[in-house]
């Protein structure tokens, strides 16, 4: 058996597992302290479930000698949302907006938006183009423009990801996977 160490930025250790024909990917909690928050984030990818976007199916999980938690997931041998932005051609970031925007309202649990919650989505968009506008990176713009200009009122409350960010969004055979499902600022 042969381990990769993937990195991360959570802290935890992420382990590309080859063992025999079958891979996957093992998280390990960074401490004991962290057991809980990584547990949930195992339990809300477990639970996932989506027509348009998938998340790695979760395998196994438990307690390691060390007392940490850990989880071991379908390996997805593909590119980041970040890398595959830089690649596709700029009319076809719209589409590719509008599915994961469109999962997302798959998502919908039964509870209604507000002003409010559209609002906080305004807001985010607003703190990424003042952090990211600075690259100069014309993809990105374009992608912050066309995230600005969406119609978030069609954008319903559902269970919440809480770290959704490009590089946590997988690309792989035109399919598109969420990974790291966390606690958020706003679930």
């Amino acid at each position: 058996m042969n381990t990769i160490d993937l990195g991360g930025h959570s802290g935890c250790k992420i382990l590309l597992v080859e063992s025999g024909n079958k891979n996957y990917v093992r998280k390990i909690s960074s401490d004991v302290s962290y057991n809980e928050r990584l547990k949930k984030q195992c339990e809300k990818q477990v639970v996932f479930s989506n027509e348009l976007i998938r998340a790695p199916k979760v395998y196994n999980s438990g307690y390691g000698k060390d007392g940490l938690f850990f989880f071991d997931m379908e390996y997805i041998h593909g590119i980041t949302l970040a890398e595959y932005i830089k690649t596709i051609e700029i009319g076809k970031i719209s589409s590719l907006v509008d599915r994961i925007l469109s999962g997302f309202i798959h998502m919908n649990d039964g509870r209604v938006g507000s002003e409010a919650d559209i609002t906080v989505f305004k807001a985010k968009i607003a703190d990424l183009k003042d952090k990211l506008g600075k690259e100069n990176n014309s993809v990105i713009n374009i992608a912050l423009e066309l995230l600005d200009h969406h119609d978030w009122s069609k954008f319903t409350p559902s269970a919440c990801h809480g770290d959704l960010t490009m590089e946590n969004i997988i690309i792989k055979t035109d399919e598109i996977y969420l990974l790291d499902f966390l606690d958020s600022f706003y679930d």
